[in-house]
């Protein structure tokens, strides 16, 4: 339910809900929030709490299909996806509006929401 509200830009509904929560999931969330609101340091450890779900391949596999249509994106998408270094490149793209780094960043932050929404839905994680 967190991701709906997120989704639908209610950051403070999704997090009151999202951070009790004690699964993975719930953690990638969480991470996600707070990479959301610009706390890098909040959001890594939050993704530090997800290091090694079966989710991350499946970011890692997307992430590169999009990287080519960002040429000059200045991010090389990891064999192994890592979500602390990712929260470094969105920091660090955040402010370049129409760059394609931010806009290779919205690009893979839009396909690990539909990612993580989709295997929540399968495994009924709320």
């Amino acid at each position: 339910m967190g991701a709906l509200w997120l989704k639908h830009g209610d950051w403070e509904e999704s997090h009151n809900i999202i951070q009790d929560l004690p699964s993975a999931e719930a953690a990638y969330w969480h991470g996600i929030l707070h990479r959301l609101d610009g706390d890098s340091a909040n959001a890594a450890y939050w993704f530090r709490r997800v290091d090694g779900h079966a989710l991350l391949k499946h970011v890692a596999f997307e992430a590169k299909k999009l990287a080519p249509q960002f040429e000059g994106a200045g991010f090389e998408v990891p064999v192994k996806w890592d979500l602390v270094k990712f929260v470094e490149f969105v920091d660090q793209v955040r402010d370049a509006a129409g760059s394609p780094g931010q806009g290779l960043a919205l690009a893979i932050q839009e396909a690990e929401w539909r990612l993580l929404f989709e295997w929540c839905a399968r495994a009924n994680i709320k």
